[in-house]
C-alpha cells in the first residue's frame, strides 16, 4: 500500500515525530544530574523526619550543586534548536551527530548565558516572595513582572540565535532581545507554545484527568514546541542572513557584518526598527570563538 511507502505523508510524519522524540530525550539526559542532586538532598531531608529543618547552609549547598549540575542544559537547548531549525528547513542530517556538534561548539557561550539566566531567575523569585510577604507598592510587582516577560521573550530567541549566528555573548543576548520585539506576534505565539506542556501538567495534576498525558508530555516537552517555534523564527532569521549563504557543511551559517551594515544603511529610510547587530564571518565550526 502507498500509505506505508517510505515517501508517503504518513511515514514522513512518523519519521519526523521520531526524530523530535529522540531529540527531546537527548535534552532530557542533561536534566538528570540536577534532578539526581535534588533527589539525594530531598531523600535525606525526608529520612530525618518531619521535625527536621535543614539549615541555611544545607539549602545553599543543595541549590549551588543543582545550579552547577544544570549548567550544560544551556548547550543542550542550543544543540536542540540547531537541529530543529535544520528540520524546519528540511535540511536535517544525523540528529545525534548534529546535536552534539552544536553542543560542543557553543558550550562555553551557552553555559555562561544559561548560568546568568538561572541566577537572574533565582533573584526574581526571591524578590517576588519577599514582596508577597510585605506591603509594597503595586508598581514594584508590575516592574518585576515586566522584567520577567522581557527576560522570557529574550530566552525564547537566545539559544536559537546562538546556534545559528556567530557573535559575542553580549551581541547574542542583544540581538535576541531585539528579535523578540521585531517579531512580537511570533514571539507571543512562541511563548504560548512553550507554555502548553506546563499548562497540561498543571491541569492534569490539579483535576486528575487524562493522566496518560503526563508521560506523553514529558516525551515531547521541549522539542515539539521548539520545533513549531523554529517554523516561526525561521523567516525572522532569514532577514539577517547573507543573500548568498554558503551551505557546504553543517556549520556554514553566519552573518557578514559588512553586508548587514550596508543593508541597514540602505533601509534606514524604510524602517525605524532597532538594528540587530551581527558579528563574525565564516562558519562557526572553524571559528576559535564558541
Amino acid at each position: 500500500m502507498k500509505l506505508f511507502n517510505l515517501d508517503s505523508p504518513l511515514m514522513r510524519f512518523l519519521s519526523r515525530m521520531t526524530d523530535i522524540l529522540w531529540l527531546n530525550i537527548l535534552v532530557l539526559i542533561f536534566f538528570v544530574p540536577p534532578g539526581a542532586v535534588y533527589y539525594l538532598f530531598a531523600s535525606h531531608i525526608v529520612a530525618e523526619g518531619a521535625s527536621y529543618m535543614p539549615t541555611t547552609g544545607t539549602m545553599f549547598l543543595m541549590y549551588a550543586l543543582i545550579l552547577i549540575a544544570a549548567i550544560p542544559i544551556g548547550a543542550a537547548f542550543t544543540g536542540m534548536h540547531y537541529v530543529l531549525l535544520k528540520m524546519a528547513r528540511d535540511e536535517e542530517g544525523y540528529i545525534t551527530k548534529d546535536f552534539f556538534k552544536s553542543f560542543k561548539l557553543n558550550f562555553r557561550q551557552a553555559s555562561i548565558i544559561w548560568t546568568i539566566a538561572l541566577l537572574v531567575i533565582v533573584l526574581l523569585v526571591i524578590d517576588y516572595r519577599s514582596l508577597s510577604l510585605t506591603e509594597h507598592p503595586t508598581f514594584l510587582f508590575a516592574a518585576i513582572t515586566v522584567a520577567v516577560i522581557f527576560m522570557y521573550c529574550t530566552l525564547l530567541y537566545v539559544f536559537p540565535v546562538l546556534s545559528h549566528f556567530e557573535n559575542t555573548i553580549k551581541g547574542t543576548v542583544k540581538n535576541s532581545f531585539f528579535m523578540s520585539i521585531l517579531a512580537l506576534p511570533k514571539t507571543v505565539l512562541m511563548a504560548i507554545l512553550t507554555a502548553i506542556p506546563v499548562a497540561i501538567m498543571y491541569f492534569v495534576e490539579r483535576f486528575e484527568v487524562m493522566v496518560w498525558l503526563i508521560p506523553l508530555t514529558m516525551l515531547f516537552w521541549f522539542s515539539l514546541p521548539a520545533y513549531f517555534c523554529a517554523k516561526l523564527y525561521d523567516k525572522t532569521f532569514k532577514r539577517f542572513e547573507p543573500e548568498t549563504a554558503q551551505t557546504n557543511d553543517d556549520f556554514s551559517w553566519s552573518v557578514n557584518a559588512e553586508e548587514e551594515a550596508s543593508e541597514a544603511d540602505n533601509s534606514d529610510d524604510k524602517t525605524d526598527s532597532p538594528e540587530v547587530e551581527t558579528e563574525g564571518e565564516g562558519d562557526k565550526e572553524n571559528s576559535s570563538e564558541a
